[in-house]
């Protein structure tokens, strides 16, 4: 069982309401609501707090805190990012300027109820607390159980093609009148496990080559995948980027696929293939599921799929397509009210909230009847 996000409180983050609290099931969370009310600013705090990687906040103030829990132990979070007056040594500023100062208390409670604290703090010329700072303090204190060489990176899925073009290692930025292409290093974090310990015997050498996993070495992800693209054979291949202090480097993926009439490659794919392929490679990747409109242009069986691969892992998802929410399991009144969470704006305030219990107990009876599909109950009682 993986480590699970039970609850969070948020105090102070950008334009939320503040004394926001919601609790998330251990399985699908579904967010809810018109667009612009803040569902992906959401799915990526959800994404900040699982791996503890806040980096992206280090200019921002922001004060929250959230539980963490696996089986029957529990880590409790609070963090928060502050402005604070500063010297502005050139003297540009009038002599005063503002930065950041961290704070985080984080408290784990093991499975014989035995508590321990750690009380961090950055000033202002320290470095941001950043890349699993919560993971690799509990990896190392001997009270996490995953090994310490597969902390986290988790990330959003996002509602279009981006992670499927991280995947082949270029980010497009589009400026005007010129697009400008950005190539980096694929991360040996964002590899499946299977694929990973394939090529742990080829990152001992260093030549300007691409490496194609043998036929038996194919990813898990990849061999489910080929009969729902209706493929007879494909492979993998890291492609390389440069050697760093005697290591190579790899700037992503490209694939090889076969569909008994031609072999082409994963840039031939239609809009929802591709959605298809990067999906299932980023569940393979991923401890917890973090989706942004997962079904956009995805046939009816592909959604049965993909929920099929998140299996039972927590997984925080939005869609505008009934189809998905279709397939949400509500198994009692208190899963129903864990499982929305309702956003909205009021103004310029956002406003997230779980749905209260009388209406989880509503949208749980009506799916007992069986005469409605989820998504009708929830548009008949405006959740949707």
């Amino acid at each position: 069982m993986k480590a699970r996000l039970e609850s969070m409180e948020i105090r102070k983050f950008r334009n939320v309401a503040p004394g926001t609290r919601l609790e998330f099931n251990d399985g699908i969370n579904v967010l809810l609501g018109l667009n612009a009310t803040g569902k992906t600013t959401l799915l990526d705090l959800l994404a900040m707090a699982v791996c503890g990687e806040f980096g992206p906040l280090q200019k921002e103030e922001f004060d929250i805190s959230y539980r963490v829990h696996h089986g029957s132990a529990r880590a409790d979070v609070s963090i928060s990012n502050a402005r604070v007056a500063g010297r502005d040594v050139a003297g540009l500023l009038g002599g005063v300027t503002t930065e950041v100062s961290w704070k985080v208390a984080l408290t784990w409670t093991g499975p014989q109820g035995e508590p321990k604290e750690w009380h961090l703090e950055s000033q202002p010329a320290d470095r941001p607390f950043k890349v699993g700072w919560l993971a690799m303090c509990l990896t190392h204190s001997g009270l996490w159980p995953e090994p310490a060489d597969t902390l986290p990176l988790q990330l959003r899925f996002d509602e279009s093609l981006e992670f499927f073009t991280r995947m082949s290692g270029r980010d497009v930025e589009l400026a005007p009148r010129l697009e400008v292409e950005k190539e980096r290093p694929w991360s040996w974090l964002l590899l499946p496990e299977d694929a990973r310990a394939a090529l742990k015997g080829h990152a001992a050498a260093v030549t300007a080559d691409d490496i194609r996993l043998a036929r038996t070495d194919v990813p898990a992800f990849l061999r489910k995948l080929m009969p729902l693209l209706g493929l007879v054979d494909a492979s993998m291949s890291m492609v390389w980027w440069d050697a760093d202090h005697g290591r190579p480097r790899y700037k992503g993926l490209k694939f090889v696929l076969d569909d008994g009439f031609r072999q082409f490659p994963e840039s031939h794919l239609s809009y929802g293939q591709k959605r298809l392929l990067a999906f299932f490679y980023y569940s393979a990747c991923s401890d917890v599921i973090i989706a942004d409109e997962l079904v956009n242009g995805m046939h009816h069986s592909w959604i049965r799929a993909c929920l099929d691969e998140i299996g039972d892992r927590q997984a925080f998802l939005t869609s505008q397509n009934s189809l998905l929410l279709d397939h949400v399991p509500v198994r009692s009144p208190q899963e129903a009210q864990k499982t929305f969470i309702i956003c909205k704006r009021d103004g310029e305030t956002l406003r997230w909230q779980n749905v209260d219990a009388d209406t989880a107990r509503d949208v749980f009876e009506a799916r007992e009847v069986g005469i409605q599909q989820l998504s009708e109950i929830l548009i008949a009682r405006d959740l949707w």
